[in-house]
């Protein structure tokens, strides 16, 4: 692996092990553990995983969706940890009851695995970063055995609310700023395009059949001011910047400073500030000849 893909792999894997959680308090990390864990189970559902079962996680990171994946198939079953970092992948246990774990290196769009090989994919907040969707899902098509299934959450970001009342700024600033974060990074224009009736359709057309997309909301509450700057100064993708630091970048220190002021006036006067995200949850299948 290259210098910067180490790199890459690297921060991929610090961001996972600590950085989406960074500023939080012990409260507020542990309900985003228990909101991860709820999803985790939700997709493990969505793959009705049967003991003995051959099970791909793509974009394991450090293993949420292949520990318990691990312990549905049991002893006689292997889950496929996949994901670009390999320091992301090294920080999967296996768990003493469960089946194999192996740890695979590679692009969701290019999996080096064989024809029909496998009986379910997972998939978490994966989806969002990849630019070649029909690729990927071509790939989740091709390794998935006939009556294989295919189960994956998947933030729509693009339609992402708060419900802060941000005063002391211009509505053409607020739209800069909006467009500035929304665009700060390729990753963070492919995680903006997202959109669930696309990724339906193209699943529909590499040819796996959609047996349900089911529409949720994730809730993320702030209380308090330390709440508020944990998120003004969050990265909310492995390298990327925080907010904070692209509207510095792009709009200057004096846009920067107003906007986090309006964000500590708001918390102020409302007590409570709620980000309101859409999300999928789609299950699909192969064709069973």
């Amino acid at each position: 692996m290259s210098s910067s893909g180490r790199t890459a792999g690297e921060a991929t894997a610090a961001w996972l092990r600590a950085g989406r959680f960074a500023g939080l308090s012990d409260a507020a990390r542990q309900a985003a553990e228990d909101r991860l864990g709820g999803i985790r189970d939700r997709v493990l559902a969505g793959a009705q995983i049967a003991a003995g079962a051959h099970v791909v996680d793509l974009g394991a990171g450090t293993g949420l969706l292949t520990a318990g994946a691990l312990s549905l198939v049991g002893p006689a079953g292997m889950v496929t940890a996949v994901d670009l970092s390999a320091e992301a992948l090294s920080q999967i246990d296996r768990p003493a009851d469960g089946g194999m774990v192996r740890r695979l290196v590679a692009d969701a769009t290019r999996l080096s695995l064989a024809d029909r090989c496998v009986d379910a994919i997972v998939a978490r907040s994966v989806l969002i970063y990849i630019d070649d969707l029909p690729a990927a899902l071509g790939e989740v098509a091709r390794v998935l055995r006939p009556a294989g299934r295919f189960s994956a959450f998947e933030p729509v970001n693009a339609r992402r609310r708060h419900d802060a009342e941000l005063d002391g700024l211009s509505a053409m600033e607020l739209i800069a700023i909006d467009q500035a974060t929304t665009g700060a990074t390729p990753a963070a224009r492919t995680m903006t395009a997202f959109d669930e009736r696309r990724t339906a359709a193209l699943a529909r057309h590499v040819g796996l059949t959609v047996e349900a997309v089911v529409m949720d909301t994730v809730r993320d509450t702030f209380t308090d001011a330390a709440a508020v700057e944990a998120h003004l100064h969050c990265r909310g993708h492995p390298g990327g910047p925080t907010a904070i630091e692209t509207i510095t970048k792009n709009l200057g220190g004096d846009v920067a400073h107003r906007y986090r002021e309006a964000w500590m006036r708001a918390i102020g006067r409302q007590g409570t500030i709620t980000y309101s995200t859409p999300v999928m949850y789609v299950t699909a299948s192969s064709a069973a000849q």
